[in-house]
């Protein structure tokens, strides 16, 4: 398995075929704004591949002048799901970008806004794979419009402290939504 930066022609196909699929409409940008992203330096998209076929994607947004990049979205295509492949994709992440990242964030749902008990079980089972992954808890939090999440991180080179975290946070949601969007619709708490 190998993990590479995908083209223009790869992020088409994974965007029709796979990224609006697998996500909720409100969760995906459009594939307008991710080519602008990845124009301005913002945003890059890996694949992961065996024998030449893509097994899945990770998209990361990266923090202007940070040492943070975050986790926009990570995907194992359906039928390489319960294999052990989002593991093995995290590790070969993390060997891509260790070189230029002190630590990787993501955000997972809060399973304390739960509306179901099976909704409450999903983002305990997430957060669960990330902790197996080396993921660590962080205490910031974030809402963004309706959506409540914990932010996690990995070490790439240095544990982050909450400070960091919340630092990196909040300059990578203004960096990538605006500012006007920033102020009407996201809140970061530190603690």
């Amino acid at each position: 398995m190998e993990a590479k930066l995908l083209t223009r022609e790869e992020r088409n196909s994974i965007y029709e075929n796979h990224l609006s699929k697998d996500f909720h409409q409100d969760e995906v940008k459009s594939q307008e704004m991710i080519e602008q992203m990845i124009l301005d330096e913002k945003y890059i998209c890996y694949g992961f591949f065996q024998e030449n076929q893509p097994q899945g994607y990770a998209y990361l947004i990266k923090a202007q002048g940070d040492k943070a990049i975050l986790l926009d979205y990570l995907v194992v295509f359906e039928e390489n799901r319960s294999k052990g492949y989002g593991s093995v994709f995290l590790t070969l992440l993390k060997e891509e970008l260790a070189h230029q990242y002190k630590y990787l964030l993501a955000e997972v749902e809060n399973p304390a806004f739960s509306h179901t008990e099976k909704d409450k079980n999903i983002r305990e089972r997430r957060i669960a794979f990330y902790k197996k992954n080396q993921f660590g808890i962080s205490k910031v939090k974030s809402r963004v419009i309706k959506d409540d999440y914990n932010i996690i991180y990995l070490p790439l080179g240095a544990t982050p402290s909450n400070e960091d975290i919340f630092s990196s946070m909040t300059h990578i949601y203004p960096r990538i939504f605006g500012e006007d969007y920033w102020n009407k619709n996201i809140k970061v708490d530190p603690a």
